[in-house]
């Protein structure tokens, strides 16, 4: 066996064990208050543990209704390397799919803002789609 795939065979290994000894138990982060979500999933983005959990995370963050929103909206403003801009705006477009009427908010014109400025195509995208279904009131029958 060649030594460099043994040594990336070995290391891919490593990272996989070391984020699953340290992946986020959803019970208990359903539990956690805004604040200890938002600080265990940017623990977990840090340590590269947020894989396919990231919606469910997501979701219980977006559990929290409009206060959700007002901490989205901090970190859209002053964004955080561990707290992507899209994964913001998919909890704001879960508070809506939840049934909080955001048309009013002023939530709204940053995401017209992030749609035309952000450096990333996905985020401008995201940004769109969310402010468009927001002010269309538009509601998948199931987000999930």
């Amino acid at each position: 066996m060649n030594i460099k795939v043994l040594v990336m065979s070995l290391g891919l290994t490593v990272m996989a064990v070391g984020c699953c000894l340290h992946r986020v138990d959803l019970d208990v982060f359903r539990q956690a208050s805004l604040s200890g979500q938002i600080n265990q999933y940017e623990a977990a983005m840090a340590r590269d543990c947020v894989r396919l959990d990231h919606s469910l995370l997501l979701d219980a963050i977006a559990g929290h209704g409009l206060a959700s929103v007002e901490a989205m909206i901090e970190l859209l403003k002053h964004p955080d390397p561990n707290f992507p801009l899209w994964h913001a705006i998919v909890v704001i477009e879960f508070v809506h799919f939840k049934g909080t009427d955001l048309r009013g908010h002023e939530v709204l014109a940053l995401l017209d803002q992030i749609a035309k400025s952000s450096a990333d195509s996905f985020t401008r995208e995201s940004a769109k789609r969310a402010a468009e279904d927001i002010r269309s009131n538009h509601v998948p029958s199931s987000p999930w």
